[in-house]
């Protein structure tokens, strides 16, 4: 769970320039990372399913520290803001190692954070979202409630993915794969509709 926690602190983290330039701590959060792909590869050799659930614990580690800042206060905009915020730091420092120059760098930050907070606030992840709980609140049936709540951070998930990869390549110039249909995106809209499924079952 390493992983997934240091990706969200690391984020956070970014937003300073004298932490997102510091070569002992990007040092440190890499090394963490690697250790977390090593033992990724590793489980997925064994096996598929738990390869995904390894992916999946990891989401819910990432995801933690913007579910308790939701809860802690009642207020879900508190933590699609700690998403925004963690998100922008990590794309700020994703698009300086990538040779961009500090307009299209903040660009493309500011507008893919945006995308992942206000997507996740559209969500189904207790702390984080609330227009997608107001919407399936008044479905009595409690399977359609439990496939509505999968189904609408699936769609949430891929969605993110694709305009993610969109904006690397609009303001990036990158070669991303856009498509809703992509590996990318379809993976994530699968552990997007588990977590739905065990945080709201």
């Amino acid at each position: 769970e390493a992983s997934g926690f240091n990706t969200t602190m690391t984020g956070l983290a970014n937003i300073n320039p004298m932490l997102r330039n510091n070569r002992g701590f990007q040092n440190q959060s890499k090394a963490i990372n690697n250790v977390s792909a090593e033992e990724r590869q590793q489980i997925g050799e064994k096996s598929a399913v738990l390869g995904t659930a390894y992916d999946l614990w990891q989401n819910f580690a990432m995801n933690a520290p913007a579910m308790a800042a939701g809860a802690a206060t009642g207020a879900p905009i508190v933590g699609s803001a700690v998403i925004f915020a963690s998100s922008f730091g990590n794309d700020l420092k994703y698009a300086e190692e990538g040779g961009h120059d500090p307009g299209r760098a903040y660009a493309y930050a500011f507008l893919d954070g945006l995308n992942q907070a206000l997507l996740d606030y559209v969500g189904n992840i207790p702390g984080i979202s609330k227009i997608g709980e107001t919407l399936t609140k008044n479905i009595k049936n409690p399977v359609l409630k439990f496939l509505g709540n999968m189904g609408e951070e699936a769609l949430t998930e891929d969605a993110q993915s694709v305009l993610e990869n969109g904006l690397k390549n609009i303001i990036l110039g990158e070669d991303a794969d856009a498509s809703p249909f992509s590996e990318e995106a379809m993976y994530s809209a699968l552990l997007g509709a588990l977590s739905a499924g065990i945080l709201n079952g």
